[in-house]
């Protein structure tokens, strides 16, 4: 404990305590701390003792008696050594989220990540059946917005299970058109088509209706020209094939439209001719298979054309040129026998071969053969003058 060394009531107490008075003024603070009239724990202001002449120390807020000296000292001791680093306290809770700062600037575009796995193979679109069943009746016809067309065939319209859809309506169709058959039949594809009504009717040998079909709604699916083939002898038609709702009702007995006509303009499978890129081909034996597909988001059109060995590098130089991503343009005209009058036309764009053709002629032993190639482009239009 350090001594402050003054003396306000005895200026001639100048020395040195001696080691008993020491220890007893350190009792007299050790048990003055505790006291009532000791000054408040902690603090650093004086202590007053008032030593007697025989030693005894008192604390005294204000002065001593007599034949008392008054000594004042630091109730703060002496330094001790630092002691140990105690262990650390446990976490306090977190504090609460600080105020939200400015946005920062975009950073610059990364590069482009790897390609990612491909996707599933989606589920191959139905095919229209290709075999329908058809019926025999000699008086039928196809009412288009009113107008009775005559046609060759009719197929399908039927629900063989009941649980399943109807398969399509497929309509043969002779060279004689009525102008809204002509009219429905350029706009198949067209989503902004005007809609149409269409009907089937049946009649006996007297005109009398004995049948009816209607179709709400109807679509046009496929339109087709099967069969086109140079050394053919038989007639084709216009296939068109129809999906919709369809409704039968029985017959009212009223008299159908007769034909105005005593035959009718049959397609010959041989009268035709193919025109790519403004170029006519004459030599083209066949255009198997030419048909126009409207179930996908734009048409297509598709055909397998043969041609004579002599002129096989046409579509070897056409299929080098599909290959190199370049396209051209396709007709298909179906003309009447002596090839003067075109009766239907079908026409695409962006048309290219599906692969190359055949390396050598194909045919029967002893014969010149012929050389293929299927070629695919987008379907532009129907003509029927």
């Amino acid at each position: 404990m350090e001594v402050a060394g003054r003396q306000r009531d005895d200026p001639r107490m100048t020395r040195a305590l001696s080691p008993r008075v020491v220890l007893l003024l350190a009792v007299a603070l050790l048990v003055g701390a505790f006291g009532a009239t000791a000054i408040a724990a902690g603090s650093d202001a004086p202590v007053r003792l008032c030593v007697a002449k025989d030693g005894s120390v008192r604390v005294v807020k204000k002065s001593c008696q007599g034949g008392e000296r008054l000594v004042t000292v630091n109730q703060q001791g002496v330094p001790g050594a630092a002691g140990a680093v105690g262990p650390a306290g446990a976490p306090g809770p977190p504090g609460p989220p600080g105020a939200q700062g400015p946005e920062g600037a975009s950073g610059p575009e990364g590069p482009p990540g790897p390609p990612g796995p491909p996707g599933p193979t989606a589920s191959a679109a139905p095919t229209v059946p290709v075999d329908l069943p058809t019926y025999g009746t000699e008086r039928i016809l196809l009412v288009v917005d009113g107008a009775a067309q005559y046609v060759q065939k009719v197929s399908g319209c039927n629900q063989p299970d009941f649980d399943q859809p109807a398969l399509p309506c497929r309509f043969e169709l002779t060279a004689d058109l009525r102008p809204q058959t002509k009219a429905w039949l350029q706009h198949a594809g067209d989503p902004a088509a005007p809609p149409v009504t269409l009907s089937v009717v049946t009649g006996n040998f007297n005109y009398e209706e004995t049948a009816r079909l209607d179709i709400a709604n109807p679509r046009i699916t496929r339109i087709a020209v099967p069969g086109l083939d140079g050394s053919s002898k038989n007639a084709t038609a216009l296939t068109v094939d129809v999906v919709g709702t369809v409704t039968r009702t029985p017959g009212n007995g009223s008299q159908i439209p007769r034909p105005t006509t005593t035959s009718a303009t049959n397609l010959l499978a041989s009268a035709f001719r193919v025109t790519v890129g403004g170029q006519v081909l004459n030599r083209i034996r066949s255009a198997a298979d030419l048909a126009v597909d409207f179930s996908g988001t734009a048409p297509v059109l598709t055909t397998a054309l043969t041609i004579s060995p002599i002129d096989a590098g046409i579509l070897r130089t056409w299929a080098d040129e599909s290959h190199a991503g370049q396209s051209r343009t396709m007709t298909v005209e179906l003309l009447t026998p002596n090839f003067a009058t075109i009766l239907v036309s079908l026409s695409a764009q962006d048309v290219r071969t599906v692969g190359y053709p055949e390396p050598f002629p194909v045919g029967e032993l002893n014969q010149a053969g012929a050389v293929s190639v299927g070629v695919r482009g987008t379907y532009t239009q129907l003509q029927a003058p």
